[in-house]
C-alpha cells in the first residue's frame, strides 16, 4: 500500500506541474486556482488548516473561483505505467466481459478506476454541483520514486500536490526545483513521455451479462479485479481506452468552464 500510495503522490505531483504548464496562466490571470481537494492518507495536510478538504474520497483535486471560493470542477488523478489487459487482473472477473478474447489476443488497451471512488465522486458532484475529471496519466514513475525515496523528499512532494510548493524557501526551494526537473524529464534531458486520458465520472455507465449495451452518450466500464497482495481484488471499473478522452479536449473542457 504504501508503494502505491507514494506512486499516487507523484501522479498528483506530476499533474500539477502539467496543470500550471499548459493552463496555469489562464486560470490564475481570470480568478481561478488549482487546490488539492482529496484527503491526504500521509496525513501531511492539516484538515484543520483546509476545511475542504475530506477523509472521505474526494478527487484528488478541484479548480476554485478565488471569488466564490467554490470549485467549478473536480480532478481525479490515476497513473498507469501501461494499458492494462485481462493478463493485469486477478479473480477471474474477466471470464464474461464482451472484450476478454479480443483483450486475450492484444487487441485492447484500458484504463482502470477504483470502482468505490465513483459513488464518493458523485457525492462531491451534487455537494457543489459541478462534473469530475477522472484524468489518467500514462507514464512510468518508479524511477521518480526511488529517487524522491532516496533523497528523502517526500515532504516537498506533499508541499507541491497542497499548494504547489509556494511557501518553501532556502534549500527546501532548491529541492523542488530538482524535483520538478526529474518530473518533466527523463535521462538525457528528454521531455519524459506522458500521455493523458480522461473520462468525466457522469459518463461511465456499467456493462454486465444481462446488460450488454449502454445509454447514448455513455462510456460502458466492465468490473474486474485489480491486483492486490492479499485477500480479495480489489474492484476497478475497466474502461476501453479508445473511447477516453484526449489531453487536448482535457484542456478545451477545462478552458471552457470559465469561458
Amino acid at each position: 500500500m504504501e508503494r502505491r500510495l507514494r506512486k499516487g503522490d507523484i501522479g498528483e505531483a506530476m499533474f500539477r506541474e502539467w496543470f500550471k504548464r499548459k493552463l496555469g496562466d489562464y486560470f490564475h490571470s481570470r480568478g481561478y486556482t488549482l487546490e488539492q481537494q482529496g484527503f491526504n492518507p500521509g496525513g501531511f495536510v492539516d484538515v484543520s488548516e483546509k476545511k475542504h478538504l475530506k477523509e472521505k474520497s474526494d478527487p484528488d483535486f478541484a479548480i476554485y473561483s478565488n471569488r466564490t471560493g467554490r470549485p467549478i470542477v473536480g480532478i481525479s488523478v490515476n497513473t498507469q505505467a501501461k494499458f492494462y489487459t485481462v493478463e493485469s487482473s486477478m479473480g477471474g472477473y474477466c471470464c464474461r466481459c464482451p472484450r476478454v478474447n479480443s483483450c486475450l489476443d492484444g487487441r485492447e488497451k484500458n484504463l482502470w478506476y477504483n470502482k468505490y471512488n465513483l459513488s464518493d465522486y458523485a457525492k462531491f458532484e451534487r455537494r457543489f454541483n459541478v462534473q469530475t475529471c477522472m484524468v489518467t496519466l500514462i507514464t512510468r514513475v518508479d524511477s521518480i520514486v526511488k529517487w524522491v525515496t532516496k533523497h528523502e523528499l517526500h515532504d516537498i512532494v506533499h508541499a507541491y500536490i497542497f499548494d504547489g510548493g509556494v511557501q518553501l524557501k532556502g534549500k527546501d526551494r532548491c529541492k523542488l526545483n530538482e524535483l520538478l526537473k526529474k518530473i518533466r524529464y527523463s535521462k538525457g534531458r528528454k521531455q519524459r513521455q506522458l500521455e493523458i486520458r480522461w473520462v468525466l465520472r457522469s459518463e461511465l455507465e456499467e456493462i454486465t451479462p444481462e446488460k450488454l449495451s449502454v445509454t447514448p452518450g455513455k462510456i460502458p466500464f466492465w468490473t474486474t479485479g485489480g491486483r492486490v497482495e492479499r485477500g480479495k481484488p480489489r474492484p476497478v471499473c475497466c474502461v476501453n481506452a479508445d473511447l477516453a478522452h484526449t489531453e487536448q479536449e482535457l484542456i478545451d473542457f477545462l478552458k471552457g468552464l470559465i469561458m
